[in-house]
């Protein structure tokens, strides 16, 4: 009786698959990088760190092309990278904020856009944003994630419950908790919250 290793088993199980090759991978990344670099925007807040998370998704990307199936909607995938990236940087950034604590100051002239809007009108809007993102930003990571990605970059359910690696209900349940969490936030901080 001839047994096949687990390895053997696997490769005829599911085919053997190819390592992406190079121009494959650029194409694919051409097609999704303004989706993953806007939900990379949305998980930091700041344009520099967003730069930095979106190389490294990139780059670790690159790194296991070869798990990349461009079948099943490899920008989940990414998500996924970014996501675990960006949970891993917040920790480091925890440990030495625990260590040396540092203040940061945001500049508002990036947060203000030129547009067809009156000056007053596009700073209302603006606080109304940056109030909205602050109170998404001070929720728990799985609140926070499932939100930026339902919201910010339109992800379908489905998709969000691939990427966090959880069933459909929680995503749903997690949608809802987060709005809640959101708008309780919001009313606290005296904004006026219509429905």
């Amino acid at each position: 009786m001839n047994l096949l290793s687990i390895d053997d088993y696997i490769r005829v199980k599911e085919g053997e698959r190819e390592s992406m090759d190079i121009k494959a991978f650029e194409d694919m990344i051409e097609k999704l990088e303004s989706d993953i670099y806007g939900f990379c925007l949305y998980l930091t807040r700041d344009r520099n760190q967003a730069d930095d998370l979106y190389q490294d998704t990139v780059l670790r990307s690159f790194q296991v092309r070869d798990r990349i199936d461009t079948n099943n909607n490899p920008k989940s995938y990414m998500f996924a990278i970014a996501i675990s990236l960006w949970k891993n940087e917040r920790r480091r950034e925890a440990r030495r904020h625990r260590i040396a604590p540092m203040h940061e100051y945001q500049n508002i002239s990036e947060f203000l856009k030129d547009g067809h809007e009156g000056p007053e009108s596009l700073v209302v809007r603006n606080e109304e944003q940056n109030m909205i993102l602050n109170a998404v930003d001070s929720l728990d990571d799985k609140y926070k994630i499932v939100l930026i990605l339902f919201y910010y970059n339109h992800t379908a359910q489905e998709e969000i419950a691939k990427v966090c690696n959880i069933p459909k209900g929680t995503v749903k349940s997690r949608l809802h908790k987060g709005r809640e969490l959101v708008r309780k936030i919001l009313i606290k901080e005296g904004y006026v919250y219509e429905r």
